[in-house]
């Protein structure tokens, strides 16, 4: 499946300058002066079979559209002393969404999730989900909180995407 949407080429290739240096990573310091390495990691895109499956569940278009550039991506992708210690934003691939979803259904921790997918985890955070019930009005973007708040973001997944990179995952609400 071929990219044809604009914003998600800007957005990715924004995300993917920010790891472009001579080891793929860019630098953070941290108050103490502790370094701390971070990269994004792309992968291949999704499968057009993946692909369909999302389409038969209605996920929004802008969402089944990221897939045609990577089939899930990690974002903020700490490492310090040669050692991982973290991912701001782990955005799942189709299997993986699948596999949480049917995990969040059999659990009957969330009862009345029926038509909301978990999406991403943002580390210690939060997790977002996409309501696809909801994608319609522009607020599918569902984010609960590790304290159980729960907030719906008014925009696109686009939108959020670039506002969470641009703030190098600060802003989530």
């Amino acid at each position: 499946m071929e990219n044809k949407n604009n914003k998600l080429d800007i957005l990715f290739n924004k995300m993917k300058k920010l790891s472009k240096n001579s080891d793929d990573y860019f630098i953070q310091s941290v108050v103490d002066g502790t370094v701390i390495e971070l990269s994004n990691e792309f992968y291949k895109p999704a499968s057009d079979d993946d692909i369909k499956i999302l389409k038969n569940l209605d996920f929004p278009t802008e969402y089944i559209d990221l897939f045609t550039y990577s089939n899930g991506f990690k974002l903020f992708h700490a490492k310090y002393d040669g050692l991982y210690i973290g991912c701001k934003l782990s955005f799942y691939s189709i299997s993986e969404m699948l596999f949480e979803k049917k995990f969040n259904d059999e659990s009957g921790f969330f009862p009345n999730y029926e038509f909301t997918y978990p999406v991403a985890t943002l580390q210690d955070t939060a997790t977002l989900y996409i309501n696809t019930e909801k994608f319609n009005n522009n607020q599918y973007i569902l984010i609960v909180d590790v304290e159980g708040e729960n907030y719906y973001y008014n925009g696109t997944i686009i939108d959020w995407l670039n506002l969470y990179t641009f703030s190098f995952g600060e802003i989530y609400k």
